[in-house]
């Protein structure tokens, strides 16, 4: 099926802008106007990469997912010299392209250039996922997925790194004041 008005009437998405509506507001302006099948597959997004999934979309994208997290998963065991399989997840294809991309992405040497790599090459993947036509289901669950992308982009620009981790050298994680102590005030 074709979603001529809902794909027309939703704004342009970008990792590098902020995004111009929240997750929320897209799945309440889709209800109501996807089919019941593009609905659940909607729902089936947000539902964890192991679960079973009916639209085809989903199931072609948690694939991708997967694959990628698993070259990242084998990447990073290698770099470490340490064995992978414990964390590698049933995928549905191999991908080249997705391969490439995470080895590329991976040899940048900022952490922050990294994530953003990847996330672009998820942004491509989506692109080859959605197909030609943009008023398919595919491309609008595509952009449900971009917009989650757009979103976690957005809070990584919000937090400041440093408030982040005064926050967290903070936080009463054992019970315990996180700052140290001096001897005589650990015995009393």
């Amino acid at each position: 099926m074709n979603y001529y008005s809902l794909a027309a009437s939703l704004p342009t998405l970008s990792l590098d802008q902020p995004a111009p509506l929240t997750s929320q507001r897209f799945r309440a302006f889709c209800d109501g106007q996807l089919t019941a099948g593009d609905a659940a597959g909607l729902a089936e997004l947000d539902a964890a990469p192991d679960a079973p999934v009916c639209h085809p979309f989903v199931t072609l994208w948690h694939g991708r997912e997967a694959w990628l997290r698993n070259t990242i998963v084998r990447a990073r065991a290698a770099r470490l010299q340490s064995p992978a399989e414990r964390w590698i997840r049933a995928a549905s294809d191999a991908d080249a392209f997705v391969q490439h991309g995470v080895h590329l992405a991976l040899a940048r040497p900022d952490p922050l250039e990294r994530e953003m790599a990847l996330d672009r090459l998820r942004w491509q993947v989506l692109d080859e996922l959605a197909g030609v036509n943009p008023f398919a289901a595919a491309a609008i669950l595509a952009y449900a997925v971009r917009l989650r992308l757009v979103e976690r982009w957005n809070r990584l620009r919000a937090t400041d790194g440093t408030e982040a981790l005064q926050a967290a050298l903070q936080h009463d994680w054992l019970g315990e004041r996180s700052t140290p102590r001096r001897p005589a005030e650990r015995a009393a």
